[in-house]
């Protein structure tokens, strides 16, 4: 019985849960410090902003009915014209108004500065404002920068002396952003300007006495804005809860006689992209809220006596003060379920607390300063039994370890699939590995012998690999490795197996923060495989436009979409491996597509291939995932790409019908032609020289179209090796005549040593390269030299032609080799269809090159870079 004890007492002290008296003084000042710290730096300010918002959308009111809004609105730009509105417009606004009977008008426009056009329309504006008698307006308020003192404009004098008050319109955003509160009084250097509404207010005599709102310092400040009697501002609703009229219909008389008579009228601007929009508590899309619908609330609310003032800074304290003795009162005398829900009920006091200040006694407290500590007593109150049921939970945890399941003998049968489909993919010659005793193989392998512990790691004897390993089945594993460089990979992604990872043993060890580390390492590598099976699912699978299919780096099929099956239901309906899908597809992995079924395992380098499964044609382009062997996955995507074999199809048949119907015709003509100038023989015949050169021309297009066709239908397997000092050679052969008609010379420079081949068709190069020479014959006046020069490197071969002719400017160089892109000096001085140079840049990137132009001292040097093909020697 006593050892009983002992043992109870070693696991769970005694002393583990005991509370005195300090220490619950201790955690009484600790959650009072977190609360004044909260408050002093202001971290809850902006959640408490948002709870203040919520009691301004409980306690919306009807507003009064003798306030009206006038607003420059969408409406009133599209019928009226756009903003800003002559001086002129605005005074038939205010007589508007004025004639319609309204009480005071708050003009939220600012007069700061004279009109620009006409004199007379600020004096006609200033006499309809002294007209009425009761017009408040604006002044503009700013900061002091710079040297300058002037943050306070007013409006022109005509406008100053026409006028019964002025007010500033400056509120204070929020760290939110939202527009809550404002200050009644504020100025330059003293709070001398009462808010636009209050200055109605005070015009009027309905000014409440005293002000409500915060105090401040009221000493006087150098260079600095000074505000004083600051209030929260209680929003009757969201935007057009006050009564609204378009100023264009106030205009027009479009609004009824008594519509304004009697009402205390607020002009500004509404219209959405204007600026005179500001964010609120209930603000929406829907229904945003100007600048003078604020003001309108703020008169409404002076008068209503709903302003919300500042409730004193010691309101916190109190609250917290007597929440936490009665909160702490229940949490030593009750359960753990009792406790928390006090925790919960004691938390919403300060919010209660916060609501009835505001809705009874116009007050504002932000509750969650005294909130949050209130809330976090429990889980800190807790923390002794936390730590019981944490030492408790452990124990039992290092007990669950040493009793796992043994393996099963599915289990053994998925890793030996996974090594079977792996030997047939990756230089694996053979396996082996050991389970409970019983042994699997396949291959040759022979490691019979080996001995090791799981602390040592990889064993490595030739091309044998092994390792035995910390699980429950006591398992040994081997690997023949045939290429030795590939064996980290290897051996990484052998120990990444799930199937391996889900037999280890959790070692136990006194450290808790190492046990604890060890499971987390157990949850990250299940949580791990989850992530990449979600990736693949979600990032590819879903809406992908083309088939997909997926295999593990060893040919396991993983999975397919629906629309690789749509389209391979006969090969993919067995869920296949990889090499079996490929020779379903009539390639040979092992034999004529081994190499590029290597590049694609080991060098990740894409494959792609083409077949026609009864009609329907598909592109599959194969590419590799994932960096290390243990991460890669096989990824086919399948796309039918019938319909554009169709249009391609169409279009050499088009080019065809060009060759032959247009090209005949063109041809025929030019040798009747010949026959009239024999019968013309000695007679005028410049007009036949005309016609002749229309046909040629003609023809000239035909061929570029024909030329640049074949070239954007040029397929690799057309591609075959080409002597290119041949096509350089027959090129310059061909232009010859046209350089001797203008006497230039044309000049060769090849290294006669060395041949240069590439892989390519030669008649696109040969005319890519006449079109490139043309040009140098057309664009170069006469006695000058065009040099072809062709240089030889490891990889790549340059051919450069070089004229001394007109250049080109820098800015056409970014286009010369565009389709049908021509300057216009160049247009007017020579004929051309400007597909001679896009039929050379699409030539060259059909062959994998690149071609280039750039300015010399005297003329244009064209480069065209092509990759070189090195053949073997027989």
């Amino acid at each position: 019985m006593t050892g009983t004890t002992d043992s109870a007492s070693t696991r769970v002290p005694r002393h583990s849960g005991q509370v005195s008296y300090a220490s619950l003084l201790y955690f009484y000042l600790f959650l009072l410090a977190i609360s004044a710290t909260l408050n002093w730096a202001g971290l809850t300010e902006k959640p408490d902003f948002l709870i203040h918002d919520i009691w301004v959308k409980i306690g919306r009111a009807q507003p009064a009915e003798d306030i009206a809004i006038v607003g420059i609105d969408s409406r009133s730009l599209q019928e009226t014209g756009r903003w800003p509105w002559s001086r002129e417009i605005q005074a038939r606004l205010v007589e508007s108004i004025t004639d319609a009977g309204a009480q005071s008008i708050v003009f939220d426009i600012l007069l700061t500065e004279p009109d620009r056009d006409s004199v007379a329309d600020d004096l006609q504006l200033a006499g309809a404002i002294s007209r009425h008698g009761q017009v408040v307006l604006p002044i503009l308020t700013g900061e002091y920068s710079a040297g300058k003192r002037n943050p306070e404009a007013l409006p022109i004098a005509e406008m100053t002396l026409a006028v019964a008050g002025l007010g500033h319109v400056f509120m204070p955003v929020d760290p939110d952003g939202i527009v809550r509160r404002v200050n009644l009084k504020s100025g330059f250097k003293s709070a001398h300007w009462s808010t636009l509404s209050l200055a109605l207010a005070e015009l009027l005599e309905q000014a409440p006495d005293p002000l409500p709102g915060a105090l401040r310092d009221a000493r006087p400040q150098i260079y600095a804005w000074v505000s004083d009697h600051e209030v929260f501002i209680p929003f009757y609703g969201q935007g057009g809860t006050f009564t609204t009229y378009s100023a264009s219909q106030v205009l027009s008389g479009a609004v009824g006689p008594d519509a304004l008579a009697g009402k205390h009228v607020f002009v500004g601007v509404t219209a959405v992209g204007l600026g005179d929009i500001l964010p609120t508590p209930v603000s929406n899309n829907a229904h945003p809220m100007s600048g003078v619908e604020v003001h309108a609330t703020l008169f409404a609310a002076l008068r209503d006596g709903r302003l919300v003032s500042a409730a004193h800074p010691y309101t916190g304290i109190v609250v917290i003060a007597v929440s936490l003795v009665l909160l702490l009162f229940f949490l030593v005398r009750s359960s753990p379920g009792l406790s928390l829900s006090a925790s919960f009920v004691f938390a919403l006091v300060p919010v209660v607390v916060s609501f009835v200040l505001y809705s009874q006694y116009r007050l504002w407290y932000p509750p969650l300063s005294a909130a949050l500590p209130l809330l976090l007593s429990f889980p800190i109150w807790s923390w002794n039994r936390l730590e019981f049921v944490s030492r408790f939970i452990e124990g039992e945890i290092n007990e669950a370890d040493t009793e796992f399941e043994p393996v099963t003998t599915s289990q053994s049968l998925s890793l030996t699939n996974y090594l079977d489909t792996a030997m047939s993919h990756l230089p694996i010659s053979g396996w082996r590995y050991v389970s409970n005793g019983q042994v699997f193989s396949n291959g040759q392998v022979n490691c019979s012998d080996f001995t090791g512990s799981p602390e040592r790691g990889w064993t490595v004897r030739g091309e044998c690999y092994y390792k035995a390993f910390a699980t429950l089945d006591q398992l040994h594993v081997c690997i023949a490795i045939s290429e030795p460089e590939l064996a980290d990979e290897i051996t990484h992604m052998i120990e990444s197996l799930s199937r391996i990872k889900d037999r280890e043993l959790i070692e136990s060890r006194r450290d808790t923060a190492e046990r604890l580390q060890l499971k987390a390492k157990q949850l990250s590598a299940r949580m791990a495989h989850l992530r990449r099976i979600n990736t693949v699912s979600e990032s590819i699978f879903h809406g992908s436009p083309a088939g997909l299919v997926v295999w593990n780096i060893a040919g396991e099929f993983v999975r397919m979409n629906e629309l690789a099956y749509s389209m391979l239901p006969q090969i993919l309906g067995p869920e296949p491996a990889f090499k079996v899908f490929l020779s379903a597809l009539d390639r040979e992995p092992d034999r004529e597509d081994a190499g590029l079924f290597r590049a694609l395992l080991i060098d990740k380098a894409p494959w792609q291939l083409e077949c026609d499964l009864a009609g329907v044609e598909l592109v599959m382009d194969f590419s590799v995932v994932g960096e290390r062997f243990a991460d890669r996955l096989l990824v086919a995507s399948i796309v039918d790409v019938s319909k554009i074999r169709e249009s391609e199809r169409a279009r050499a048949e088009l080019m065809e019908y060009l060759s032959h119907d247009l090209r005949s015709p063109l041809i025929s003509t030019v040798y009747m032609l010949e026959n009239q100038r024999e019968l013309l023989r000695g007679i005028d015949s410049s007009s036949l020289d005309k016609v002749e050169r229309n046909i040629n021309r003609s023809l000239g297009l035909i061929d570029d179209l024909l030329n640049l066709a074949r070239a954007d239908n040029l397929k690799q397997e057309e591609l075959a090796p080409v002597l290119f000092d041949n096509v350089v050679s027959n090129s310059v052969d061909q232009l010859s005549p046209l350089a001797q008609e203008k006497h230039i010379v044309l000049r060769i420079e090849q290294d006669e040593n060395e041949d240069l081949w590439v892989n390519g068709n030669a008649i696109l190069l040969e005319r890519a390269l006449i079109n490139v020479i043309g040009n140098a014959i057309k664009y170069s006046p006469g006695e000058t030299v065009i040099l072809v020069r062709t240089l030889g490197e490891a990889r790549r071969l340059c051919c450069q032609v070089d004229d001394e002719g007109i250049g080109v400017s820098e800015d056409q160089i970014l286009t010369m080799f565009d389709r049908f892109k021509r300057s216009e000096s160049v247009e007017r001085q020579y004929q051309g269809s400007g597909l001679g140079l896009a039929l050379v840049s699409r030539v060259v990137a059909q062959h994998h090159g690149h071609v280039s132009a750039q300015n010399l001292r005297r003329g244009l040097r064209v480069s065209i870079e092509l990759p070189r093909l090195e053949l073997e020697d027989d």
